[in-house]
């Protein structure tokens, strides 16, 4: 038996390729059990809907989620922690500066066997 499991929509659907700058960070292998267990919180799923499509700050994700300031910084930070979310800092002209935050996973495939569950993860082009 197999679920796939994508940032766009609560258990399925596909990411559409976004423009991120060329230097990506290095990326950390996801760990199968913890992506599941995020995306069972309803408020992981409100923000990855977010950042479906386009990168976006943490302001503007909870202008667009019915979650607190709070509920959106503690989320980005354990979809970060997973592998799921990438972050960078930009700088704006005034000379403040922000966080940006961008999915950066496109689909999550799980597998369930009699040994456990298996996992593959297809990341975004950039």
């Amino acid at each position: 038996m197999a679920v796939i499991l994508g940032c766009r929509a609560v258990v399925s659907a596909y990411m559409s390729a976004r423009a991120w700058p060329e230097e990506q960070p290095e990326r950390r292998s996801v760990e199968i059990e913890t992506a599941i267990e995020l995306l069972a919180d309803e408020y992981v799923r409100m923000v990855l809907r977010c950042l479906a499509d386009k990168p976006r700050s943490a302001p503007e994700i909870t202008d667009r989620c019915a979650a607190s300031r709070v509920t959106v910084y503690r989320r980005l930070n354990r979809l970060e922690e997973a592998g799921l979310v990438t972050v960078e800092t930009e700088i704006d002209p005034t000379g403040n500066h922000h966080n940006i935050y961008q999915c950066c996973v496109d689909e999550l495939t799980v597998a369930l066997h009699s040994h456990g569950l298996d996992g593959s993860v297809t990341y975004s082009d950039g």
